[in-house]
């Protein structure tokens, strides 16, 4: 929300001050003042007044601008994200091989991190009576619009040569004296004078590849004259070569070549619609092809529902707790009110008659002694054994000792003892490095009763939650990341 201050206001009334009311103003004493009789000066207070009047005009226009300005923004599509499948399934691997126990909003958040990790599925906003009633998606890349103009603008900026072989051909250059040419503030581009045969075709070739994204109208606008003669024989050395389309799978009766971007645009409509776009009431957007939709309300609305999902995910992880239950992973909540948590690894409690070794008993009964403790204290607090030199009076650091083989062969039957223990599911250890082992349940008392951790019902798979599962295939094209998603 953007308050326009006060003092712009005053400022604005300011600048339409006149400053030459002044000159008939006197500060002298009444007998140097004109003898001009005061009819005479009632057309100057009149002009005076409506001068005064301008200014209060100014400031109520502002003050509504300001109002205008001041409306908070309303999405008018809801946004839900889903894990991309390439990405996912490194972090699946992931997870499954370190055997650590994360909270269920990490990895959701992890998942919204980066663009290519997930695709949004988006739907009219129920409610708003600006939402729109369908969209239309371009079928290359899915990307939805708010109209077939926008759409067919997309496609043709970005893929013309699914359906045509661009060529460049030679032809005869402008004739004629130009005394200036237009010039596109926007990309700098030559476009050429309003009498050339051509202009208007090559105007709204540019448009319709550069600038769709804004109206025609404030297109228009940006167009700056160019009475430079140089500029003026570089564009027409550039209007002697052209484009031709040449059209592929060709059918009998179809036209071998077209010769503008609006004849392209005529034949897709009436020929290869269902192949350029199509009219959908739900969109599945590929979150690295958000970059290319134009800006306006439509992106606006996925990119705030993104901005809220990185800030709290309650619905993205919602919706990954499905998918992450048919990988056999295991979600739990640590107290009934508490964050769930997700391992690959089920979890097992002691009971009276659980026996281990000696060397694992001694191991678990240190851990659950101490809760969440760091499983890099181990060496120190367990064994006793410092690795890290210690520092002397003057700040330098003394060199590491050598750790005997005696010492190492306790550390390594620790480390083996403990990756047991988390494998088995024992030992719980969290993303950020701490161990936790629950205590003995006796086989008389409730999983309530006896421990903080309440596994998470199956009933939590919603429909909702498992939307993903019914949608079309997005048919996105899938590109190997080049480093796996790092968890830790």
């Amino acid at each position: 929300m953007v308050d326009t201050p006060d003092n712009s206001v005053d400022e604005a009334s300011n600048a339409q001050v006149d400053l030459s009311e002044l000159k008939d103003l006197h500060f002298g004493p009444s007998w140097t003042q004109s003898s001009t009789p005061k009819r005479k000066q009632k057309p100057e207070r009149e002009k005076s007044k409506k001068a005064s009047l301008a200014p209060r005009r100014d400031r109520r226009q502002a003050q509504k601008a300001s109002s205008q300005a001041s409306k908070p923004f309303k999405p008018i599509v809801d946004a839900l994200f889903y894990p991309e499948d390439v990405p996912f399934n490194a972090l699946v691997r992931a997870l499954k091989a370190s055997c650590k126990t994360y909270q269920l909003f990490e990895i959701a958040t992890l998942l919204l991190e980066k663009v290519d990790r997930f695709v949004a599925v988006v739907t009219p906003k129920q409610g708003n009576p600006e939402a729109p009633e369908h969209f239309y998606c371009s079928v290359p890349d899915h990307l939805p619009f708010l109209t077939e103009e926008e759409a067919m603008a997309h496609i043709l900026r970005h893929y013309v040569d699914l359906f045509f072989d661009i060529e460049t051909i030679d032809v005869d250059p402008p004739k004629g004296a130009f005394q200036y040419v237009n010039r596109c503030s926007i990309t700098g581009e030559l476009l050429g004078p309003p009498n050339f045969h051509r202009y208007q075709q090559v105007l709204q070739e540019h448009y319709a590849t550069h600038c769709a994204h804004m109206p025609f109208d404030r297109f228009a606008a940006k167009l700056e004259r160019v009475e430079d003669p140089e500029l003026i024989q570089s564009w027409v050395e550039k209007m002697s070569q052209a484009k031709r389309y040449r059209l592929k799978d060709r059918a009998e009766g179809e036209p071998e070549f077209l010769d503008s971007l609006e004849s392209v645009r005529f034949f897709l409509l009436n020929h290869r619609k269902d192949k350029a776009l199509r009219v959908a009431h739900t969109a599945r957007v590929c979150g690295k092809c958000l970059e290319k939709m134009p800006s306006g309300p439509l992106r606006c609305s996925i990119e705030a529902e993104l901005d809220y999902q990185r800030r709290f995910p309650l619905q993205t992880a919602n919706n990954l707790r499905g998918r992450l239950r048919r990988l056999k992973f295991h979600l739990f909540k640590k107290g009934a009110k508490g964050p769930a948590f997700v391992c690959a690894v089920k979890r097992r409690f002691r009971g009276p008659d659980t026996v281990f070794s000696e060397s694992i008993q001694k191991l678990i009964d240190f851990i659950e002694q101490r809760p969440d403790m760091l499983i890099s204290d181990l060496n120190a607090e367990y064994l006793g054994i410092v690795r890290g030199g210690s520092s002397s009076a003057e700040g330098a650091s003394s060199e590491e000792p050598v750790l005997t083989e005696g010492q190492q062969a306790v550390i390594k039957q620790m480390m083996q003892d403990l990756h047991w223990l988390i494998t088995e599911g024992y030992v719980t250890e969290y993303s950020d490095g701490k161990l936790y082992a629950p205590l003995v349940r006796e086989h008389s008392l409730k999983a309530s009763e006896s421990s903080d951790e309440v596994e998470e019902p199956n009933a939590d798979d919603s429909p909702t939650h498992e939307a993903e599962d019914t949608l079309p295939d997005p048919g996105l094209a899938k590109e190997p990341i080049p480093e796996e998603p790092k968890v830790s």
